[in-house]
């Protein structure tokens, strides 16, 4: 089924290994490359907005990496221009997107028409919700970093001032689990489900799990 045209939006792509972001929570990044660095200036002439997205699978040579579909568009924030032409800077991721065609163009980086995906979840499911929350917080409090302030702060905020589709991205990005996971829960449009894949997580890895080296939090500038 096609999108309605008011979903539909020329983006740009960011293909990063490794790491998925997700809506609600803040990527610090550092541009270096050519192709990266002319899509920063577009962003920044412009409205702003750059696709995260995740390969899938190593490139074939000569090839483009292949991506998956779903991503996640931020806006750049915070940015500062470096003597040498770099960047570094902050994307506020704002919403799921699903890729639909990449097209031809003559920029050093790609983009695609991107669909904008929605969140949804059951109102006979909000008592649940809150004590999925309460579950998933107490694992958190096991296998986050020795406590500060800005820990603390984390930890209130989702314990009080978020809503359920915000909490969920927040505890995604954050935890140690697997890169594979976390695209499984980006691409989950239904809050209830990811709220019941988190809790299962919890259950079946995170409680026992005490990292070798602690998550850093927040985390430090990404290398592009």
């Amino acid at each position: 089924m096609s999108a309605s045209p008011a979903k539909r939006k020329r983006v740009r792509l960011f293909p990063l290994g490794g790491l998925v972001f997700f809506p609600h929570t803040r990527l610090p990044l550092r541009i270096f490359e050519p192709r990266y660095k002319q899509m920063t200036e577009d962003a920044l002439a412009g409205n702003r907005e750059i696709v995260m997205v995740l390969p899938n699978r190593p490139a074939g040579k000569g090839e483009p990496v292949p991506i998956h579909s779903v991503g996640t568009l931020g806006i750049i924030k915070n940015e500062r221009r470096l003597p040498n032409g770099e960047f570094l800077m902050e994307l506020e991721g704002i919403e799921r997107v699903r890729i639909l065609d990449e097209i031809d163009t003559p920029k050093l980086y790609r983009q695609a028409d991107a669909e904008i995906l929605e969140d949804v979840m059951d109102d006979q499911f909000a008592s649940l919700r809150e004590l999925q929350r309460t579950e998933i917080l107490r694992h958190l409090h096991v296998i986050l970093p020795e406590r500060n302030e800005t820990v603390d702060q984390y930890l209130t905020y989702l314990a009080r001032q978020c809503r359920p589709n915000v909490f969920s991205d927040i505890v995604s990005y954050s935890a140690p689990i697997s890169v594979e996971l976390k695209q499984e829960l980006l691409e989950e449009t239904n809050v209830d489900e990811r709220l019941k894949k988190l809790v299962e997580t919890a259950h079946d890895q995170l409680s026992g799990m005490v990292p070798d080296v602690p998550p850093t939090f927040p985390p430090e500038f990404s290398a592009t």
